[in-house]
């Protein structure tokens, strides 16, 4: 039950060690847990019965065993890293293991899509139009995908070797390996992995997935009992932040109203299905939440900005007071997130195909999560999140209000919410306001809250430990930081620089007497390959092939030549 921080540099085999070593303790913990009967759900308290007339469970109330239930249900590993792409190298390295844990592989449309046309679309759009097809089950691939779940009683895929078909029968080495399958066999790899991801073993995803509550929701995984990994996690302290922020602008705040009468509209007029009167109190809804956004827009309108053109800087508790205007509280939160989400729902399913924008209510729906933590956070809690943020509100035709990030410590005294008019600077061409989570802690507790076995933090780039784990605010009772494996004695800086010579287009070597003893050292540049062609790696020309070409008869003709081995460094 413990949590670590693991730094080693790159190449000693972090991901190999840590896929192994969890999964072999998986496959120990499953079989302990199944050689021991299972406890039940209820049990009685420890007190003795006073009154043998009457049966037990009349002078005692049942009680729930959680605990017990919690350390029997088997340990999934959830395994996150930054990118898609360092996703897909996990899974490679999966397939040279002797292990084949039950598999579920989660990314976003824009990796995972294959609908012809859906693919084709970005962002919000790409969302709302799958959403459509899937609703009005149009989409084929996620026809085939429903019909593969079932046929697997969501088992998840099985991490096998080879193979070509479906990915129920074989390996998933990679997110192209997948999408090639989908395509072929016409299922859909985003909801495959989420069709998975209940009965699977094993889970690898982004880690930002992993830290947004929202998305994070979405995913049907017994989080109970759960380790994760964070892999690559130089990057976590930041991405975790912005998990926790949000920005909102007035003009969204508009566009959104406009979404609620159209709601109400398409409700009053019959385009939603009305059986039990659920048309009626979606209408209803629909205009309590356009009411509400009103009411936040005018709070915004309401806060007094420097003639400056700066923006207003206060502590995080501040967005509460601009949210409570508009009736939006942590005890009512979660239910404004249900008429949000009903009212998104209403707008997909009656958009046109193809037609499909991002919502300016989902925008609404994210700034509320951001702000209230899903609206399951409440009293002290909130309040201690609000602290460690920053609440900033600019013109929105100011600049970007980014500039004010860093944490002014903002005006003295309170600034009324509602009120009369914008005065001040800026007060007529619209408002943006920002949530600024400045502490990682924040998303890493909930996570935390969840109910995880352990939380795992490895990288090559950790140090110093101590600090990293207190910015995530979780205690790491285990640390390990390794050296590198190539040690300062073989690579002296002072050869180094006797070594340095105005012939920068060759390379030469560093002699004994000039290291006085110490290992040799080959200092230079080489700006030209074996058959003469440049060797630029702008970001312009990496993907040139006969700069790829030329790069790598460079390497492999030093390969044959260094007999301590080369260690290579690619820019990113």
């Amino acid at each position: 039950m413990k949590n670590a921080l693991l730094e080693s540099p790159t190449g000693t085999g972090k991901t190999l060690c840590l896929l192994t070593a969890s999964l072999a303790w998986q496959q120990r913990n499953s079989a302990m847990v199944a050689s021991k009967p299972a406890p039940t759900q209820l049990a009685y308290d420890e007190r003795p019965v006073t009154d043998l007339s009457r049966p037990r469970h009349e002078q005692q109330p049942y009680q729930e065993n959680k605990p017990a239930l919690a350390a029997a249900m088997p340990s999934v590993i959830i395994y996150a890293s930054r990118t898609h792409s360092q996703l897909g190298q996990v899974a490679n390295e999966l397939k040279n293991t002797v292990y084949r844990p039950r598999l579920s592989l989660l990314g976003s449309r824009d990796q995972l899509c294959v609908h012809e046309e859906v693919s084709q679309m970005k962002g919000g759009a790409k969302n709302h139009a799958c959403s459509a097809l899937v609703k009005a089950r149009r989409c084929k691939y996620h026809r085939g995908t429903e019909d593969m779940v079932e046929r697997a009683g969501g088992g998840g895929v099985v991490a096998g070797g080879g193979g070509s078909g479906p990915p129920d029968q074989s390996t998933v080495p990679d997110i192209e390996e997948l999408v090639s399958l989908a395509k072929k066999h016409e299922f859909c790899p985003y909801y495959l992995g989420r069709g998975h991801a209940p009965r699977a073993e094993l889970v690898l995803m982004p880690y930002n997935y992993l830290l947004d509550p929202g998305t994070r929701r979405g995913i049907k995984i017994n989080w109970s009992n759960a380790v994760v990994i964070f892999d690559e996690a130089h990057n976590l302290e930041s991405v975790a932040s912005d998990a926790s922020s949000f920005e909102l602008t007035s003009a969204q705040i508009a566009g959104a109203q406009e979404e609620a009468l159209r709601c109400h509209n398409l409700c009053t007029e019959g385009g939603v299905d009305e059986e039990g009167g659920g048309g009626a109190t979606q209408a209803d809804n629909a205009l309590l939440v356009k009411q509400a956004l009103h009411l936040l827009e005018d709070a915004m309108e309401g806060v007094k900005l420097p003639a400056s053109g700066k923006g207003f800087t206060q502590k995080g508790e501040y967005v509460y007071a601009l949210f409570e205007h508009a009736g939006i509280t942590f005890d009512t939160a979660q239910a404004w997130l249900g008429k949000l989400q009903d009212m998104s729902d209403t707008l997909q399913e009656n958009a046109l195909y193809g037609q499909a924008n991002a919502l300016k209510v989902d925008v609404v729906s994210r700034s509320i999560k951001g702000g209230f933590g899903g609206g399951n956070a409440s009293g002290e809690g909130g309040r201690v999140f609000a602290r460690m943020s920053r609440w900033h509100m600019a013109s929105a035709g100011g600049g970007s209000p980014l500039d004010g990030r860093g944490g002014g410590k903002g005006g003295k005294g309170g600034v009324g919410v509602g009120g009369g008019g914008g005065g001040g600077g800026g007060g007529g061409a619209g408002r943006v306001f920002c949530f600024w989570c400045f502490c990682p802690g924040v998303a890493m507790q909930d996570l935390k809250a969840l109910g995880v076995r352990s939380i795992i933090v490895t990288s090559g780039t950790l140090s110093p430990l101590s600090s990293f784990g207190n910015e995530l605010r979780l205690p790491f009772e285990v640390q390990v930081e390794n050296p590198h494996v190539i040690g300062p004695e073989q690579t002296p800086l002072a050869g180094l620089l006797q070594a340095m010579s105005p012939r920068s287009s060759a390379w030469w070597p560093v002699g004994p007497s000039e290291t006085k003893g110490k290992a040799k050292a080959w200092i230079g540049t080489l700006g030209r390959g074996p058959t003469s062609v440049t060797l630029n790696s702008s970001y312009a020309n990496r993907d040139n092939d006969n700069y790829k070409d030329e790069l790598g008869a460079t390497l492999a003709n030093l390969c044959r030549i260094v007999p301590g081995g080369v260690l290579v460094f690619f820019s990113t």
